[in-house]
């Protein structure tokens, strides 16, 4: 049998949005840009958590943070309150995952009751988060145990080279966006003690 190798499109081409949104909808996964490293996301529910755990490798047990488009579509995820909202409004879009109180019952909560949820500071990718209407689960790309990275030829190297570490369930397409200007991931600051605790 045959793998599948995913598609690659450049994020310069107009139908990247357009074939992002298409494929998550249909259930499945993609890599793209973020304004800190590369990510791999799909939809956020329960079918996309189990095919990013496969394509990465990942303990089941590690909840996945979650990518929004706006505060107020982290609000129907996370219960916040005026002085996280406060500063979520200074700090978002961008670098922060904002560790707060889960909602409800749903894909990347924590045994805890807490949720991470991030808005990145990437005009492409929020188009695609509000093109879908709901959050996308947004880890780093990268095989599990091994550095996330802001390279797309490493990127290649994990998902697509011959002898690359992952399953053989891989993403369904590749947003290339070139090297990336940041190296680092985003940092996760947890809203839920005081004060707040940077995680990473």
């Amino acid at each position: 049998m045959t793998e599948k190798k995913p598609a690659i499109i450049k994020i310069s081409e107009r139908k990247s949005l357009i074939q992002s949104a298409v494929i998550l909808k249909k259930g499945g996964a993609l890599i793209f840009p973020t304004d800190t490293i590369y990510g791999i996301g799909a939809l956020a529910a329960a079918a996309g958590a189990k095919k990013i755990i496969n394509i990465k490798n990942r303990p089941n047990n590690k909840p996945f943070p979650l990518l929004v488009a706006s505060i107020a579509m982290a609000g129907k995820f996370a219960k916040i309150n005026p002085q996280q909202k406060k500063f979520l409004k200074k700090n978002w879009p961008g670098a922060i995952t904002a560790i707060l109180p889960a909602k409800k019952k749903t894909v990347g909560i924590s045994a805890d009751g807490k949720i991470g949820l991030r808005q990145p500071n990437h005009v492409w990718l929020l188009k695609l988060i509000k093109k879908c209407g709901r959050p996308l689960i947004g880890t780093s790309a990268n095989p599990s145990g091994q550095p996330g990275t802001n390279k797309i030829k490493k990127i290649l190297e994990y998902f697509v080279s011959p002898d690359r570490s992952v399953g053989a369930d891989g993403p369904d397409l590749i947003i290339d966006a070139g090297n990336l200007p940041n190296k680092k991931p985003s940092t996760v600051i947890d809203l839920t003690v005081k004060p707040p605790q940077i995680l990473r």
